[in-house]
C-alpha cells in the first residue's frame, strides 16, 4: 500500500514538471510539456536550470502550501522554468549560477504565493510577473560584477541549438513571415531558432488549433503593423518582440475569454497598444540596463481581464469562469453548459399545482399580461370535451379548476396572505380587488405571487415556512377573473402585483398528442403541461452517490471499476482509474445528468456515459426527452479538427441525446425497467453516426447495457458496491 501511494505521489510530480512546461502556452497537455522540456535542452545549460528551478519551485509548493491539484497543474512551476532558462543564457556554469539558481527559486515561489494572495480574489491571473520581478533583481545584481555573459549579446549567438543549426538552411526556403513567427516561438524560451520553433508551432497545433489560429493571427496583425512603418520607427528585431504578440492573442483570445470573432478583434485591436508598451517601456527599462522581456504580455493581459472583470456590458466577450484543458473544449463546454446546468445555479421553480393544466395565458398574452406585468401565467384545467367547464358553466362548481389544490413552486416563506375576497359569479369580475385572494411567498430576493384563490382556502399565515409542492391554498375565482383559473408569476419585491420578472421554470412534462417530453424554461400559451411524477425506483437507479463503486465488464472493453468519488468543490464523478476516464454527474431528484467527461474513450465508462447522458427519473407516464452534447465528447478525426478551427465563428457539427420511456418499455409492478437511448452525430444537419443504448435495471440497480452501432453491438454488465457500515 505504502508503494501504491508512494508511486502516486511520484507519478504526480513527474506530472507537475510536465504541466509546468506546457502552462507556459496554457496548455495541460503532458505530451506537449515533454516536447517543451526538450525543446528548451537545444541549449543544455539553460535546459538544465530551468527543469532545476522547475523542481525546486514546486517541491517548496508540494510541502509548503495545500493545493496539490494546483501544484500537479504547473500553476506553480512555469514561471520557475522562465527563470531558470533565462539564469542559463545570462550566465557560464560556475558556483555564482548554482547559488542564483537556487535564490532565485525560492524568490519566484514567495512573489507568485504573493501575487496569488492579492489577485486571485480579483479573478486575475498573475502570469509571468514573478519571472520578471526575479529575473531583474538578478540582472541588476550581475551588473555589479564581470559575471554576465549573455547580457547585450545577441541571442542566434549564445542560443542557437546543434539541430537549428543543422536546419539552418530550413530558414533560407520560408518565407520570412513564418521564418519570424517560427523565431518568436522559439525566443519565449530565449533562443532564436527556426527548428524549435518549428517544434513548439508543432506541438501547438496538436495541443489546440483554436491557440494555434489566435498565435498566428494575433502575430500577422502584428507583423503587418510593423511592416506598415518598415521597422524603422522602433529600430527593434520583430523577433524579439513578436513573441509577447503570440502569447497576448492566445492568453485574452481564447484561454481566459471563451474564443469568438469578438475576442478575435480584440486581439487585433491591442496590437498598436502592445506596440506603445513595448517601446516606452524598452526606453524607460534602458535607464536600468534591463530588457522588458514579457513585460507588454503580461501587463495589457491584466488590464484587459481587469476590464472585462469590472464592466457587465463587454461587448459579447464572456470570460471563461469554467476554464478546461483546451480552448476548444472551454468553448464547448461553455456553449452546452450554458443551457442545459443553468438551472443547477439558480432557484428551481415548479408548476404550483398538481396534474395536468393548460396556459390559458403565457408571456405577452392577448388580455392582461401586457407591459410590466408580461411575465406572468394563467393556468386552467379542460375537460375531454376541451372545455374548462362541465354541465352549461353557468356555476363556479362546473369549472375543472374550481376547487383544485395549489401548491408552493418552491421551499419559501409566507410574506403575506389575502383570503376573505368573494369569488365572482362566472362571468363576473372585481376590479376592485384585482388579485382577489392571494399567497405571495419569499425566497432570498425572489418572490412569487399566486393569485385568485378561492375564498377561505388559504392554508398558511404569513411568517410561516412552507415546503415545495406543499398544498398552501384552493383555485377560485376572485379578484380580476371572469372564470376560475390561477394566476402566477415571480417578481423581485414584496410589493403585491409589483412587476413581474422573465424566470424560467424548472423541469416539467409538456403533452404533445400522445407524446410527453420533458421541458423547462417558460410555457407558450396552451401548452399542456404538469409536474414531473418522480420515480422512486428510477431514483435509485440512479443514485450513485450511495455507491462505493461500481464493476462494469465488457467483452469489448473488458472488466473496469468506476469508483464513487466527490472533486475539491464537491462534484460527484465517476473514476476508473485503469483507463483514465472520469464522468461527473448531477442527481437533483428529477433527473440525472452526466455533466462532463474526461480520459479514454476506448472505456465502458464513456459508453455508460453516452447511453445516460440525461435520464428523467420519471416512470408513471411514457416520455421523450432530447439534449445536447458538448463537442469536447467527440472522437478525434478530419471532421472534428476542421470543426475546432472554426468553433469560434460557427459550429456545423452537432452531437444530440434522445432518451424514451414508453408503456411497453417499463414493467414497474415487476419492479424492472427499460429505457432507450441513443447518440447522435450530424454534420450540418445529416446524421452521420448514431449509437442506440437498452438500459436495463433490476431491484433498483442498473444491471445492463446494450450498446448498438450499426452491425455491431455489445453489452456492458454492472455489479454495484455499496457502503457497509460497521457499528462499533
Amino acid at each position: 500500500m505504502n508503494k501504491a501511494i508512494v508511486g502516486l505521489v511520484r507519478m504526480d510530480f513527474v506530472t507537475s514538471i510536465l504541466k509546468s512546461y506546457s502552462s507556459v502556452f496554457f496548455s495541460q497537455s503532458r505530451l506537449f510539456g515533454a516536447l517543451l522540456l526538450a525543446v528548451s535542452f537545444s541549449s543544455p545549460l539553460s535546459g538544465a536550470c530551468g527543469l532545476v528551478c522547475c523542481v525546486i519551485v514546486n517541491l517548496l509548493s508540494w510541502f509548503m502550501l495545500d493545493c496539490k491539484p494546483k501544484v500537479v497543474s504547473g500553476f506553480y512551476g512555469f514561471n520557475a522554468v522562465f527563470a531558470g532558462i533565462a539564469l542559463g543564457v545570462f550566465l557560464p556554469f560556475g558556483k555564482v549560477l548554482v547559488w542564483l539558481v537556487l535564490a532565485s527559486s525560492l524568490l519566484v515561489f514567495l512573489i507568485e504565493v504573493w501575487l496569488e494572495s492579492r489577485m486571485s480574489g480579483r479573478g486575475l491571473p498573475f502570469l509571468v510577473f514573478p519571472f520578471l520581478i526575479t529575473l531583474w533583481t538578478v540582472l541588476l545584481l550581475l551588473q555589479q560584477t564581470d559575471s554576465l555573459v549573455g547580457f547585450g549579446m545577441t541571442f542566434s549567438e549564445s542560443s542557437a541549438s546543434v539541430l537549428g543549426r543543422f536546419f539552418s538552411g530550413l530558414a533560407e526556403v520560408l518565407p520570412n513571415f513564418a521564418e519570424e513567427y517560427l523565431k518568436s516561438l522559439s525566443f519565449i524560451f530565449f533562443q532564436v531558432d527556426v527548428f524549435c520553433g518549428l517544434l513548439i508551432a508543432c506541438g501547438l497545433l496538436c495541443f489546440s488549433r483554436i491557440a494555434s489560429f489566435f498565435s498566428l493571427f494575433g502575430f500577422a496583425v502584428a507583423y503587418l503593423f510593423y511592416s506598415f512603418f518598415d521597422g524603422g520607427f522602433f529600430n527593434v528585431p520583430f523577433a524579439y518582440v513578436g513573441f509577447n504578440f503570440i502569447l497576448t492573442s492566445v492568453a485574452v483570445g481564447c484561454y481566459f475569454v471563451i474564443p469568438s470573432w469578438r475576442s478575435l478583434a480584440w486581439c487585433a485591436a491591442l496590437v498598436p497598444l502592445q506596440f506603445l508598451v513595448i517601446y516606452s517601456s524598452s526606453r524607460l527599462f534602458s535607464y536600468l540596463y534591463l530588457p522588458t522581456f514579457s513585460f507588454t504580455f503580461c501587463l495589457v493581459s491584466v488590464l484587459f481581464l481587469q476590464m472585462l472583470r469590472l464592466k457587465e456590458r463587454t461587448g459579447g466577450l464572456l470570460l471563461a469562469d469554467d476554464i478546461m484543458n483546451t480552448p476548444e473544449e472551454t468553448l464547448y463546454e461553455a456553449k452546452v453548459s450554458k443551457k442545459r446546468l443553468a438551472d443547477l445555479s439558480r432557484l428551481c421553480v415548479s408548476l404550483p399545482f398538481y396534474g395536468e393544466w393548460r396556459v390559458m395565458q403565457g408571456h405577452d398574452g392577448q388580455f392582461t399580461h401586457k407591459d410590466a406585468w408580461r411575465y406572468a401565467w394563467d393556468f386552467v384545467i379542460d375537460g375531454e370535451s376541451g372545455l374548462q367547464y362541465d354541465e352549461d358553466g353557468s356555476k363556479l362548481s362546473d369549472y375543472y379548476c374550481f376547487g383544485k389544490p395549489v401548491t408552493a413552486p418552491f421551499d419559501a416563506v409566507v410574506e403575506s396572505v389575502v383570503e376573505s375576497v368573494a369569488d365572482n359569479e362566472p362571468g363576473c369580475d372585481n376590479l376592485l380587488q384585482n388579485w382577489g385572494n392571494y399567497v405571495l411567498l419569499r425566497n432570498g430576493e425572489l418572490y412569487s405571487l399566486i393569485c385568485h384563490l378561492k375564498r377561505g382556502s388559504v392554508k398558511c399565515v404569513a411568517g410561516q415556512t412552507v415546503l415545495r409542492g406543499e398544498v398552501i391554498g384552493l383555485c377560485g375565482n376572485s379578484g380580476h377573473s371572469l372564470y376560475p383559473h390561477l394566476h402566477f408569476q415571480i417578481q423581485k419585491s414584496p410589493f403585491v402585483g409589483d412587476v413581474t420578472l422573465k424566470y424560467p421554470l424548472d423541469g416539467y412534462l409538456k403533452r404533445v398528442g400522445e407524446d410527453v417530453r420533458f421541458q423547462s424554461g417558460y410555457p407558450a400559451e396552451n401548452d399542456v403541461v404538469r409536474n414531473i411524477p418522480i420515480a422512486e425506483n428510477l431514483c435509485k437507479v440512479y443514485n450513485f452517490a450511495d455507491l462505493k463503486s461500481i464493476m462494469a465488464s465488457s467483452e469489448k472493453f473488458g472488466s473496469e471499476r468506476w469508483l464513487v468519488r466527490a472533486d475539491r468543490y464537491g462534484a460527484r464523478y465517476l473514476d476508473c482509474e485503469e483507463k483514465g476516464a472520469k464522468a461527473w454527474f448531477v442527481n437533483d431528484g428529477k433527473t440525472f445528468r452526466f455533466v462532463r467527461f474526461e480520459g479514454c474513450r476506448r472505456s465502458n465508462l464513456y459508453y455508460f456515459f453516452l447511453s445516460s447522458y440525461k435520464i428523467l427519473l420519471c416512470d408513471e407516464v411514457q416520455w421523450t426527452m432530447e439534449d445536447e452534447f458538448s463537442l469536447s465528447v467527440q472522437k478525434r478525426g478530419v471532421v472534428a479538427v476542421l470543426q475546432d478551427l472554426t468553433a469560434p465563428f460557427f459550429v456545423f457539427k452537432k452531437l444530440r441525446f434522445y432518451a424514451e420511456k414508453g408503456n411497453n418499455m417499463a414493467k414497474i409492478a415487476e419492479k424492472s425497467i427499460t429505457l432507450r437511448t441513443e447518440f447522435r452525430q450530424s454534420v450540418f444537419g445529416r446524421a452521420i453516426d448514431s449509437l442506440t443504448f437498452d438500459i436495463s435495471a433490476d431491484n433498483s440497480v442498473i444491471s445492463s447495457v446494450k450498446v448498438v452501432s450499426g452491425t455491431e453491438s455489445f453489452v456492458i454488465s454492472f455489479v454495484e458496491e455499496r457502503f457497509v457500515y460497521e457499528i462499533k
